[in-house]
């Protein structure tokens, strides 16, 4: 029987998953919730700044990134994060989310490349 007193804690805002937070499919549900929340604070369709912020950053330092590059850069940095410090539930959520987000990017899901 899994313990469901988690569901009344919040991460980033964001209520926890149904299911365990710690196992793979309550990572994965935390980072869908967190790619809809993102939407839904910035009153989006679809939240999808990473072309936006490489275009921004390839203006002002002269480099070529993609936008496939700018999910994989973040991915970088939680992969980075998590192995420092105490272990933090959100890098977790977030590489998945950013993972998601770059298999969208390259290939040619609902809302990449916007």
């Amino acid at each position: 029987m899994i313990d469901k007193s988690f569901l009344s804690v919040k991460y980033n805002g964001i209520p926890y998953p149904e299911t365990d937070p710690k196992s793979a499919p309550g990572i994965l549900e935390s980072a869908h919730k967190a790619i809809d929340q993102r939407a839904k604070d910035r009153d989006v369709a679809a939240e999808r700044s990473m072309r936006r912020a490489v275009d921004i950053f390839n203006a002002i330092s002269d480099n070529e990134l993609s936008e496939a590059d700018g999910w994989t850069f973040m991915i970088a940095l939680k992969l980075a994060r998590s192995v420092q410090g105490k272990i933090n539930m959100d890098d977790y959520v977030d590489m998945a989310g950013y993972a998601a987000l770059l298999g969208e990017c390259v290939l040619g899901g609902e809302h990449g490349s916007e």
